[in-house]
């Protein structure tokens, strides 16, 4: 692009226009996004023949091959202008219109091809090219979703750059910039070095379509942050103004308990908090702010920021709803939003104090159930413990009352003059019917309900506790105690098990072996030796 065009990227459009007796005010109305397209089936004749070389060649030496502009009779083309038009080709497009009183233009600029052309690539951004700054002023009082359409085309990853070489301008932000007039030339300033971190916003839509309720999707992706730039602009410029008011309305979209359109197509925020219910329509952004205001709304970033910071966002949704219902409740309705706009730092400074107090409480109340947990973790354990205690103190009666039994029912079969093995038998194979009724049926079963109910009652407390508590917190305070403590239960729950079975099967073996073994053996009886009584003498 020559530097002459610079200030003024319109002004070859404006002179075509001027010979072809077009108003200036036309043209913005066939600007759009990426295209202008102006199209005129009936121009009248005369003014066309007025068309002069110079203005053909400020024209395609401005726009280049971005620039298509052809002059028809019904479907018979007449000129197409181009470099290569020169003085004998306008001759002969004057013949060639003769006596017709009206021509067709077509006149079509691709801005997307014009900016590449004028400025170069701009990787990793969408860039739009703008000859008239209202036209984008205006793009920018559409509603949220619109705008979302048109800047990010449904795509809310990449940074958006917008030039207005005819308007001097500069703002930038992580996902917007807005760049014209002295500030054109340094326009490569405000590229992202790196691909933009779009996490942020992501998770804050997400958390926002989780916590809060919304009438309709008014928005797919877009958030507060799309909307953030600051730098310099004119006093009372209506595209500072425009995104000032829209940023505020998407504040107003990520912090309202509820958002709805009224039957007037207007966006109405709901604050509820103490009883009370305040509703905040949203800002006209055709309607002039202060200045003061618009500097405010610098401050609706860390705002927004702070709100949604992850591991606190439930929390300071309700904080920032309630502290919000109560700041703006005695306020007039129409007045709500502009008063916000206008405190943003004392906002954002209450919410942080009244969030301080909050906090310390909920400190106190986080340390005490850490606490609580902790204690609960090492009653647990300590319980896994004494029933293994129970089981092992169990299993070493279990033995002795085994030496016990297997000794009685040996001295019981020898209690005569020999062996009896159906008494030895009778009494071991008792014994061992009772261990496998009691101590193994009965008290092990018995175990095993009572580790299986301490499981579940720990996993219900459990629960509770990650309601209250973040998980890798109770993951840390547990810290596989309790879960070394069940391997250790079970390791002694089935080693008891197979003792039992031992002690079983030995007393059964001993009822077979013990008799067999003391077959052989003759039992000494004892011989009793009747002792000498005196012979008696009769009585006298």
């Amino acid at each position: 692009m020559s530097p002459a065009w610079l200030p003024q990227p319109a002004a070859p459009l404006l002179a075509l226009g001027e010979e072809f007796a077009i108003p200036p005010t036309t043209w913005p109305e066939h600007e759009d996004l990426d295209l202008l397209i102006y199209r005129d089936e009936r121009l009248a004749s005369d003014r066309v023949r007025n068309l002069t070389l110079a203005t053909v060649k400020s024209l395609t030496g401005a726009y280049g091959d971005a620039l298509t502009c052809h002059f028809m009779l019904g479907d018979m083309p007449l000129l197409a202008l181009s470099s290569a038009t020169d003085q004998a080709a306008l001759d002969q497009f004057r013949t060639d219109l003769g006596a017709s009183p009206t021509v067709h233009l077509e006149l079509r600029i691709d801005k997307s091809r014009l900016f590449e052309s004028w400025f170069g690539s701009a990787p990793r951004c969408q860039t739009f090219l703008y000859f008239f700054s209202a036209v984008f002023g205006e793009l920018l009082t559409n509603r949220l979703e619109r705008i979302e359409e048109l800047l990010w085309k449904s795509n809310t990853t990449g940074k958006t750059i917008v030039i207005i070489p005819g308007r001097d301008i500069r703002l930038d932000g992580k996902l917007l910039a807005v760049v014209g007039g002295k500030y054109t030339a340094y326009w490569r300033k405000v590229l992202p070095e790196a691909a933009p971190d779009t996490d942020a916003s992501q998770e804050m839509y997400q958390a926002c379509r989780k916590h809060l309720k919304w009438q309709e999707q008014f928005v797919k992706r877009m958030t507060p942050l799309h909307l953030q730039a600051s730098g310099d602009s004119l006093p009372s410029d209506t595209i500072a103004n425009a995104l000032a008011a829209q940023r505020l309305n998407l504040v107003l979209l990520y912090t309202a308990d509820r958002t709805a359109t009224d039957n007037r197509g207007q966006m109405i925020a709901t604050f509820e908090g103490a009883g009370q219910t305040v509703k905040v329509p949203f800002l006209d952004p055709t309607e002039l702010l202060s200045e003061e205001s618009i500097r405010s709304g610098a401050g609706l970033q860390p705002l927004i920021e702070w709100i949604y910071e992850p591991h606190w966002v439930a929390d300071r949704l309700a904080l920032t709803q309630l502290g919000l219902a109560q700041s703006l409740g005695a306020i007039d309705d129409c007045e709500r939003a502009k008063k916000l706009l206008a405190e943003t730092d004392n906002t954002l400074g209450n919410l942080q104090w009244h969030w301080k107090a909050f906090i310390d409480n909920k400190l106190d109340a986080y340390d005490a159930q850490v606490r609580a947990l902790a204690d609960y973790v090492g009653d647990t354990v300590k319980s896994f413990a004494e029933q293994i205690g129970e089981m092992i103190k169990g299993l070493s009666d279990t033995m002795l009352a085994a030496i016990a039994a297997v000794l009685g029912s040996f001295v019981a079969a020898v209690f005569g003059d020999k062996f009896n093995p159906t008494v030895f038998a009778i009494g071991v194979i008792c014994y061992a019917a009772y261990v496998a009724a009691f101590p193994l049926a009965y008290n092990m079963s018995n175990q095993w309900e009572r580790y299986k109910l301490l499981l579940e009652q720990f996993q219900q407390r459990r629960k509770r506790f990650e309601e209250v508590l973040p998980t890798e917190k109770v993951k840390d305070t547990i810290a596989g105690h309790v879960a070394s403590s069940e391997d250790r239960f079970k390791r002694w729950f089935w080693l008891t098990i197979v003792a039992y079975l031992v002690v079983i099967a030995l007393s059964l073996a001993s009822a077979w072996i013990v008799p067999s073994v003391m077959k052989g053996i003759p039992v000494a009886t004892p011989t009793v030796t009747p002792s000498a009584s005196p012979i008696g003498t009769p009585a006298p």
